[in-house]
Order: C-alpha cells, then structure tokens, then sequence
C-alpha cells in the first residue's frame, strides 16, 4: 500500500491542534485520533509520529505526569464552571436592577394616590 504524502500545513496544524486539545481528552492516543478524524487524516499512527518529531525537535520531551494532566482538567472544568456562575450572576444582577427600577416604590404611582381608599396604603 502506498503512503499517503500530506502537505507540510496539514501536518504542522495537526500538531498545533494536538497542543490545543491536548487537555480535552483522557490520552494521548484519544487526542491524536480526534486531530486526525477532525483534519481527515486515515492514518492517527502518522499524527502521533509528527508530533513526536516536533516534541524532539522543540526539545519538549518532557512527559508530563497523569497527576499533571488530571490536574489541568480539573483546573479547566473549575474555569467552565466559574464562568458559567459569572454570567449566571451578570444576567442575574441584571434582573434585579430591572425589578428595582420597576418596583412600586420607583414607579411614579402607577396608581395615583387620589385614587386609593382612604386609610389604605400599598
């Protein structure tokens, strides 16, 4: 079977999409099948061994420990979860302020004061 020659941009954005991802995924060979499937790439074999190369030729050939990366995940998912109460919060502090500016008290009287039975109040 013939080799199939992939440009070196293909290649080059296949380990920058490994880098980004990298996280994303439980292992390494879950990430280098994603790249591929994403950049239809047949063969994840042929990613995993770009980025070697590149990790060699960066010198960047520390591994890096699962505790590491489990850590990093759970530092990402925290991040998600922070941002989705920060605008939980924002859209929350909105519709109070609305609430406030809408309450009775803020209101012109919707209901004139002449118009009330006297002795009642709101």
């Amino acid at each position: 079977m013939a080799q199939a020659v992939y440009p070196l941009k293909l290649r080059f954005r296949a380990v920058q999409m490994y880098a980004e991802i990298r996280l994303d995924y439980r292992s390494d060979w879950a990430t280098l099948t994603a790249v591929a499937e994403r950049l239809g790439i047949k063969s994840t074999e042929a990613v995993r061994l770009w980025v070697r190369k590149a990790e060699a030729e960066s010198g960047n050939l520390t591994p890096t420990t699962p505790a590491d990366l489990d850590w990093r995940r759970r530092l990402r998912k925290e991040n998600d979860e922070l941002r989705r109460v920060n605008e939980a919060l924002k859209i929350a502090i909105a519709e109070f302020v609305a609430d406030r500016r809408n309450s009775p008290t803020n209101l012109a009287a919707g209901v004139a004061e002449s118009q009330l039975p006297a002795g009642e109040f709101m």
